[in-house]
């Protein structure tokens, strides 16, 4: 059986200046951990009874000439990649909040790694698709990207889900 996670990545039309930037960021909505090596950082979200373990990475967009990033309305240069190996709603709810305020705080795009079987008119905000070439070239793979405020009523819609890859 393969493991399956929840994966968020977060476009950013200005990089982060530091790390601890990120870590300001999410302290307010859990504990962090800091220890981690790499750029990553672990923080701990409470949603419901359920508490979740997230890891956020940074680092640079790694663009392909072929990806088409007109949708998300600037082009990115930083990314904060968030994810979580619970695969139940609530660690779906945490770590969409978590985008939430990230989002909100530096003016972010959000991809869902993979296509949300939603519509467009359901919800306010932005929904579209993003297209990325394959790394070999030979294929290009389409993406739900949306804004902070699709993000907030698709977390406060009953029918709410994160694409478990």
């Amino acid at each position: 059986m393969l493991d399956r996670t929840f994966e968020l990545t977060l476009y950013l039309p200005r990089p982060l200046r530091r790390l601890h930037e990120l870590v300001e960021a999410m302290t307010p909505l859990g504990r962090v951990d800091e220890s981690t090596a790499d750029e990553r950082l672990r923080v701990d979200l409470k949603e419901g009874d359920t508490l979740v373990s997230v890891t956020a990475k940074i680092g640079e967009t790694d663009i392909m000439p072929g990806d088409d990033y007109t949708t998300l309305g600037f082009p990115p240069t930083m990314e904060i990649n968030v994810s979580t190996a619970v695969t139940t709603t609530d660690a779906a709810r945490a770590l969409a909040r978590l985008a939430l305020a990230l989002a909100r705080r530096y003016a972010a795009v959000i991809d869902a790694d993979g296509v949300l079987e939603v519509s467009p008119k359901a919800h306010p905000g932005r929904l579209g698709l993003l297209r990325f070439e394959m790394m070999d070239g030979t294929e290009f793979r389409y993406v739900s990207v949306f804004d902070a405020d699709f993000l907030q009523a698709w977390i406060d819609d009953p029918a709410f889900h994160l694409i478990a890859t």
